[in-house]
């Protein structure tokens, strides 16, 4: 597995609120019963009267029943196999009652829709897999069936003469969805374009080849459900946001922690809902901002899993729009999703005052939705009285479930495909007899599940006996575009890729494939076609931002052989890129990491725009003493006019005393004493991060010259008082050599490892982690914090004052104890590391103590803050 950050060492799992009548409940709520008018009966409806409760918001679509209860019950998520067949998770064991009750019974299963005589109805649901925990997500690889249940990620293989049998379950990730609650754990499992498997409700994603798992860190993205569209942008949504569009290709925003994105990197719409009854039944209903005065969803409250449509059943005009469920609501959602002139995506709701489709019973929840082999659109209904999960149920929700029997019947469950009535369904494809030369042909396909499908299977068997025929169809101008971007992926897919092939889809006139070749392109980096790649990069002259977005962060990321003419090729765009492109700057900044201070060399004998956002990174990215003096001696070189010299510097000592870098501050101090400017744009700088909340004064030992004598100077005295000037050293626990290699071991791991959530400087970051800085949970005993970092840790925690929950942090923070990546040594130095970093005092962790609590403690679900207490 590739190392890449791992865990958020101190990240709480989510426990509800404190309990008042409910979980849910919020203090100062007044919870007034709805009026008695709109408590309407909500029976079960069994299929053919369901079917008669759904209303299209437009003429021509039909709605066909493909599965119900007995054969599924609840299912939640469809993966199709190569020959068309749905494999179905059904969560048979959610919400059993209103609290709950036997929800961790092992009453899930996978199973297989089979329709034996063609009508497009199952007539059978073959159990694949049974006696499971909440399944939720499935994906096809070469060897079998990757799938999630409540806390794994599993590998079960296929056997029996069509797949259709199970064979041996291994465990591919025992942290893939640890501790939190049923409505906050990782699921998705969408194979994209660019051969990665993404999450939603995670920051990770997974690459299974020939046998072995690869795990890397990406952008953490939405609740339930993933899609992309033809260039494998994702999309997701929370519970309230309907849609959230990657503006940039994934993983970009998170490639260089040295820099933070401040452009549109996602999108989203207007959240407004419009239901076609009365839907009280919800968890916030008593609120004004939740129902209008007929008692109607205003605005999304449980989105669920959206998808594109990327099938040929449809009008055309329908092709790459979403498709939203909303369970609460009762309906399906249709979204037009489009781009700016800047090539930036916009989505907007299709219609102004109803949706795309909707129901009057109020039991029927869509909560996936999926573009099918046959063309069409495949809906899964939970059709279940209860969405809201036990964790959130208010007493208001409790007295509306109880009062109409949401909470009977609850062995029910609906599979529906929406259908153009002017279009029969598509052929089912075969493309699990068929040889890799076969599955080629498929990545022309008008239906992007065939395309997706062919590129995924002949990618996971690994036959590189296509490439010729992949590169074939990559140089061809007579083939569209998306047949040659799946070409190109799938050539990546199996380490196939050339310089040439490159060179061919850089030299079409589609903007979208150009861009696509500047991705695959990234794999040459510290390759010995590296130069000959960089040229080609370097070489394209492109009109559309987004592929000069994407050239310049490309470029940034060649620093072997061709380091030269990527440099060069990378500041001429950055020279002449449009001022109003906020994302050409994240873009071009994300492939820097590592060679900042390089790159502001450059910037600045070039006098680029980007100047400050390369010093920004430079000054994340400086560690330590020598480096720092490095960035203020080009801050101040005698080639920059003085004015920009004052501006950056400011700059620089508002990020350093921000950062709580002493020795960083006494730098600049010595600095701003030499000119008059430099000396009021450091003090300017200092006195601009002294606002910021909770700042707490740095020591500075010896006291600097310029703080010595501060006299009337108001300025100089205002940032000579952020700083603690006692002359009094910071404790130092590190007093053997064997501390000092232990905390360096730590700093490696901690910035490879952990610095992405809670920042570099151990500050934390908002909606992903506490911060480290001055703990007690990580100045206390070593044995607790030990604990707290081997078996994780769940529910509310206080930091110095603070409650730290939800969204202020994400759900989960499991534990690191079965992390084959690091050592007892490593995981030790780690500890060192966060305890006597930042100002932070206390003694060193021994690896000893994480050694014998290995050996001495059983694995063990997370700990809450009230039990992390009892260890000592």
């Amino acid at each position: 597995m590739t190392r890449r950050p791992l865990f958020a060492l101190l990240l709480p799992v989510f426990l509800a609120s404190p309990v008042l009548a409910q979980k849910g409940d919020k203090p100062g709520h007044a919870m007034s019963p709805p009026p008695e008018s709109w408590n309407l009966p909500a029976p079960v409806l069994p299929p053919d009267q369901a079917l008669q409760s759904f209303r299209f918001g437009e003429e021509g679509f039909s709605l066909e029943l493909v599965a119900a209860e007995p054969l599924v019950i609840h299912p939640v998520a469809i993966a199709f196999d190569g020959n068309g067949r749905a494999w179905v998770c059904e969560m048979r064991g959610y919400m059993p009652d209103v609290d709950g009750n036997g929800e961790d019974k092992p009453s899930g299963r996978i199973s297989i829709l089979l329709d034996h005589d063609g009508d497009g109805q199952a007539d059978e649901a073959k159990v694949f897999l049974d006696g499971l925990v909440l399944p939720r997500a499935l994906q096809f690889v070469a060897e079998g069936l990757i799938w999630g249940d409540q806390d794994k990620l599993h590998l079960t293989k296929r056997q029996g003469p069509s797949g259709l049998e199970a064979g041996e379950t291994t465990v591919l990730d025992d942290q893939w969805a640890p501790g939190g609650s049923v409505e906050h754990k990782s699921n998705g499992l969408a194979w994209n374009l660019d051969n990665w498997i993404y999450n939603a409700k995670s920051e990770w994603r997974y690459r299974y080849q020939g046998g072995k798992l690869e795990k890397e860190l990406t952008e953490f993205r939405g609740q339930w459900g993933l899609a992309q569209d033809d260039q494998g942008r994702v999309l997701s949504n929370t519970n309230s946001s309907l849609i959230a569009m990657d503006a940039i290709p994934p993983g970009y925003s998170v490639r260089n922690p040295n820099h933070k994105f401040t452009g549109p990197v996602t999108v989203k719409m207007a959240n407004e809902v419009y239901p076609i009854r009365i839907t009280c039944g919800v968890n916030r209903g008593y609120m004004k901002e939740t129902l209008d005065e007929r008692g109607y969803l205003k605005t999304a409250t449980a989105a669920g899993g959206l998808t594109i449509y990327r099938g040929d059943n449809f009008p055309p005009e329908f092709r790459g729009n979403a498709f939203i469920p909303e369970p609460s609501g009762l309906l399906l959602k249709r979204a037009i999703l489009s781009e700016d002139a800047n090539g930036v995506p916009v989505a907007r709701q299709a219609y102004a005052d109803k949706e795309f489709l909707a129901s009057t019973d109020e039991r029927s929840r869509f909560v996936n939705a999926f573009t099918a082999p046959d063309g069409t659109l495949y809906l899964t209904d939970l059709y279940h009285g209860i969405v809201q999960h036990r964790e959130f149920v208010t007493t208001y929700l409790r007295s509306q479930i109880l009062k109409r029997g949401l909470d009977k019947q609850n062995d029910t469950g609906r599979i529906y495909r929406v259908r153009w009535s002017g279009k029969a369904r598509g052929p089912l494809p075969r493309m699990e007899e068929e040889t890799p030369a076969q599955l080629v042909a498929h990545l022309a396909h008008p239906n992007g599940w065939w395309r997706d499908t062919a590129q995924r299977m002949i990618v996971q068997r690994g036959d590189a006996s296509v490439s010729p025929q992949l590169r074939e169809l990559v140089s061809s101008e007579a083939a569209s575009p998306l047949t040659r971007t799946h070409a190109l992926w799938t050539l990546e897919g199996l380490a196939q890729v050339q310089p040439g092939d490159i060179k061919a889809a850089l030299l079409s006139s589609d903007p979208n494939l150009q861009a696509q070749a500047c991705r695959v392109a990234e794999g040459f980096r510290g390759t010995s076609s590296e130069a000959e790649v960089a040229g080609l990069i370097a070489g394209l002259k492109a009109a559309s931002p987004g592929v000069l977005r994407q050239q310049a962060a490309t470029l940034g990321l060649f620093r072997g052989p061709g380091q030269d003419v990527a440099r060069e090729a990378w500041a001429s765009l950055a020279s002449t890129a449009p001022s109003g492109d906020p994302l050409f700057r994240d873009m071009a900044l994300s492939g820097i990491v590592g060679s900042e201070l390089e790159v502001l060399d450059l910037a600045m004998a070039r006098h680029l725009p980007l100047v400050p956002e390369v010093i920004r990174a430079s000054l994340t990215s400086v560690k330590t003493p020598e480096t720092m003096k490095r960035l203020i001696t080009a801050l101040t070189a005698p080639q920059l006019p003085a004015a920009e010299q004052a501006k950056y510097l400011q700059l620089a000592a508002q990020n350093v005393a921000t950062r709580r870098q002493g020795s960083a501050c006494a730098t600049l101090l010595d600095a701003a004493s030499r000119q008059p400017a430099w000396r009021e744009a450091v003090l300017k700088g200092f006195i601009a991060a002294g606002k910021t909340k909770g700042f707490k004064k740095i020591p500075l030992t010896p006291v600097p010259a310029l703080f010595a004598s501060p006299g009337t100077d108001k300025t100089l005295a205002a940032a000579a008082s952020l700083f603690d000037l006692s002359g009094k050293a910071p404790a130092n626990y590190l007093t053997q050599p064997e501390h000092h290699r232990l905390y360096e071991i730590g700093r490696t791991e901690f910035n490879k490892l952990c610095a992405t959530c809670h920042h570099p400087e151990g500050k934390g970051m908002e909606t992903l982690a506490p911060p480290l800085l001055d703990s007690q949970w990580v100045l206390g005993p070593p044995k607790r914090l030990t604990a707290l970092v081997m078996e994780g840790l769940m529910g509310p925690i206080d930091v110095n004052g603070t409650i730290y929950d939800v969204p202020k942090v994400q759900p989960v923070m499991p534990g690191i104890r079965f992390n084959p990546e690091l050592s007892d040594e490593e995981i030790a130095g780690i500890l060192t590391y966060i305890r006597h970093s930042w100002e932070n005092a206390a003694p060193p962790v021994d690896p000893a103590v994480v050694k014998e609590w290995r050996q001495s403690q059983s694995p063990r679900a997370p700990f809450t803050a009230q039990e992390l207490l009892e260890v000592h």
